[in-house]
């Protein structure tokens, strides 16, 4: 996976819980409250600032805004680098 790659998919994560956040009608600091997380983290995570953030964050906010995990990993699938394996027969 390239730089470039981690990063689109890190974006499309960042946007997605953003959006998730907004539909619910949570401040960031709202969200970060019940993640049990620093908001100044989660705004990191948001707009897209932190290196390597952390799965567990993710799992966590993801679970919180309701957000199907199965639906976000199938738009990943469809984007590089996971788009260039071959499909199942």
């Amino acid at each position: 996976m390239t730089n470039e790659e981690y990063a689109n998919i890190k974006y499309h994560l960042a946007k997605a819980i953003k959006e998730a956040r907004l539909k619910h009608q949570y401040t960031i600091r709202d969200l970060a409250e019940i993640a049990d997380i620093n908001y100044s983290y989660l705004s990191t995570i948001e707009n897209n600032r932190i290196e390597k953030p952390s799965m567990y964050i993710y799992l966590t906010l993801f679970e919180i805004l309701e957000i199907p995990i199965t639906e976000l990993f199938s738009e990943i699938e469809n984007m590089p680098p996971f788009n260039r394996y071959p499909p199942e027969s």
